[in-house]
């Protein structure tokens, strides 16, 4: 088993047991043990650190077309697309057992994979293990600094408006902007915090429900949940999920289906469900944006 282990800030390493690490880690280091019993044979140990392509960003909006069943955000993380990051040989010629360590700085957001092949001289087969992890958000799950704030604004916010947002590089800046964007538009300062609070932690809960190859609040799942919130109603099938936000099970425009582009399993251990996008969504998404916008939110979900 190879042991994962990240520290920060210069305290000790602590161990990583799940599949996400928060990008505010600055050092990872693996640790697996080797058998070597046959001093006469020597044993290669062949070690590196991959990147995986995927899906890292926001999710298309809701009323535009499906994705390509070729593009990355259809198949979510790809595994026969990699980057090697580091590589490393070692050959052990000592007998016994030996605990072998790596250390790497951390990497930007993304999925990764740390590998490790061996093999003793005279063998045909290697033996191998690996062991995959996702770089996230500095917080994640929680949403605490003020770039963390800003990004899932997208769901709120035009297109102009957001690139405008993103390019405010202070932080003092950038708060005030937020700031300004909620207040200009629900007016009362204690509604306004009241909706901050509702917002953000609708963006936290989509985090730990929905993570996958990315942070939770990205995925068509968190983009639906932190607009409408829980479903009135849910379906689930093999490889479909319909959510319904009326009582009136055949209102097309309260109703959203996902469908699984490929099930969970051990070689693809992620739930990736992918909203079946529609153009009718146009007036709700108008409508949904108009109740956050308003405050009217608190009064009425949708």
């Amino acid at each position: 088993t190879i042991q994962m282990h990240g520290k920060q800030n210069g305290s000790s390493w602590s161990p990583i047991t799940g599949y996400d690490v928060q990008s505010s880690v600055d050092s990872l280091r693996f640790v697996f043990q080797v058998i070597s019993p046959q001093t006469e044979r020597p044993m290669t140990i062949d070690s590196r650190l991959i990147k995986i392509k995927s899906d890292t960003g926001l999710p298309r909006s809701m009323t535009r077309s499906n994705y390509s069943s070729s593009s990355i955000e259809y198949k979510g993380i790809d595994y026969y697309n990699e980057t090697e990051i580091q590589s490393t040989r070692r050959v052990l010629s000592d007998y016994g057992s030996v605990f072998v360590e790596y250390k790497f700085a951390n990497q930007n957001r993304g999925n990764y994979r740390f590998e490790v092949n061996t093999k003793k001289e005279g063998d045909e087969e290697e033996q191998f293990n690996g062991r995959a992890f996702g770089i996230k958000s500095p917080n994640f799950p929680a949403v605490e600094n003020i770039h963390e704030l800003a990004r899932p604004l997208a769901y709120l916010m035009d297109s102009k408006q957001y690139e405008d947002l993103l390019e405010i590089s202070d932080k003092d800046s950038l708060k005030q902007a937020i700031d300004r964007f909620w207040l200009k538009n629900i007016g009362n300062k204690q509604k306004t915090r009241s909706v901050i609070e509702l917002y953000y932690t609708r963006v936290e809960q989509a985090n730990k429900m929905f993570s996958n190859f990315k942070e939770g609040w990205k995925t068509d799942r968190g983009l639906i949940y932190v607009m409408f919130g829980n479903p009135f109603y849910t379906r689930d099938r093999l490889r479909s999920l319909t959510w319904y936000y009326s009582y009136n099970l055949e209102d097309p425009e309260y109703r959203f289906r996902f469908e699984q582009p490929q099930l969970n399993n051990k070689f693809y251990p992620f739930d990736h469900y992918l909203l079946q996008r529609q153009s009718y969504y146009h007036s709700r998404r108008y409508i949904q944006r108009d109740l956050w916008l308003s405050g009217r939110i608190l009064q009425r979900r949708i």
